[in-house]
């Protein structure tokens, strides 16, 4: 198998899996946060208000982005964008880490923004993450 297999073999196990787990979340943190985005800094990390309008910040689970600095960084960030907008999205809780940071997955209109950036190659897995996913998720 060549390495481009396994990469798309990867993303289509880790959008499954992701498509599978929508639902779930770990006990502790079955919460769905209702939120606007209000700053980037990539497509897969961000700024909300919450409806108290206290500033979140958020982290896509399993899913990283092009920092800025990096190459495809504006087309990730875009296409975010486009989908996020500047209407409410939801955010389904995995987990919150020592920096407060929520790790989670989001969801606009029913469509999970993770697998939107995997589909159009402006994201990757992050194995970082394995842990904070829920135990469907994790491998």
């Amino acid at each position: 198998m060549t390495h481009v297999d396994r990469s798309i073999l990867r993303l289509f196990v880790a959008a499954a899996c992701l498509a599978g787990a929508a639902p779930h979340a770990h006990s502790d943190t079955r919460a769905i946060l209702q939120a606007r985005v209000v700053a980037y800094a990539s497509a897969s990390a961000f700024a909300v208000l919450d409806p108290a309008e206290k500033l979140k910040r958020i982290k896509l689970t399993g899913i990283d982005a092009p920092e800025k600095t990096q190459r495809f960084a504006p087309q990730a960030q875009r296409l975010a964008s486009e989908h996020l907008g500047a209407g409410p999205i939801a955010i389904a809780v995995d987990a919150i880490d020592d920096d407060q940071r929520i790790h989670g997955r989001v969801s606009v209109e029913g469509r999970d923004l993770g697998l939107i950036l995997l589909g159009a190659g402006l994201a990757w897995w992050d194995p970082a993450d394995n842990a904070r996913l829920p135990a469907v998720v994790s491998w």
